[in-house]
């Protein structure tokens, strides 16, 4: 059980280290094209740099307890030809693109794709696609099971739309030892009031 909960207790130390904003219960604005509505406060990461929560001008990163133990990922208004996340370091790494003729398993696979790639394991399997309300929008909904370098169970439960011609995607993910169900009732309520507003 000890060999179970240290690398927890070890992303609770990184965790402490890091940069947050709050961002209140109520409606919130997310990179201008998007809004949901929290029910509890959460805090945004600022220091988002690299892998699946590389930033951009579409993403923005959430967090109740600290990168690796939860986190919600907003692509919002992702265009046709643009990758989910912008490449790092030397500009060598490239991920694949979104197109605006994709159907919802396609963006499955993109989703899935631009993870691995990102987070560098080969150890993830996205499943479940089905339709889905986002917001008021109809769109889709999968989960993902994956493991990172730290070697803890983890899902991610993934929720998105198009709308004109545009991707917006919101991701949750977490531990599967406590984590990710504690908190999923959270993310289900950011994708019920999701509202696209460009």
């Amino acid at each position: 059980m000890i060999k179970r909960l240290l690398p927890i207790l070890l992303l609770l130390l990184v965790a402490a280290c890091a940069n947050y904003t709050l961002v209140p219960a109520g409606r919130t604005a997310v990179q201008g094209t998007l809004s949901v509505e929290p029910g509890i406060p959460w805090n945004r990461f600022e220091r988002v740099a690299g892998g699946v929560s590389g930033s951009s001008n579409q993403n923005e990163q959430w967090t109740l307890n600290g990168i690796g133990l939860d986190s919600v990922q907003f692509f919002a208004g992702i265009a046709d030809g643009q990758a989910m996340i912008k490449a790092t370091g030397d500009g060598k790494e490239t991920y694949p693109a979104f197109h605006k003729s994709m159907t919802a398993s396609e963006i499955m696979d993109l989703f899935e794709a631009t993870f691995i790639r990102s987070a560098k394991t080969t150890v993830a399997s996205t499943r479940n696609l089905r339709t889905a309300k986002f917001g008021d929008v109809d769109g889709f909904r999968f989960e993902m099971s994956y493991v990172l370098k730290d070697e803890i169970d983890r899902e991610l439960s993934a929720a998105g739309a198009v709308k004109n011609e545009k991707l917006y995607l919101i991701v949750y993910g977490g531990p599967k030892l406590y984590y990710y169900d504690r908190y999923l009732p959270e993310f289900d309520k950011l994708v019920a009031t999701a509202q696209i507003t460009k």
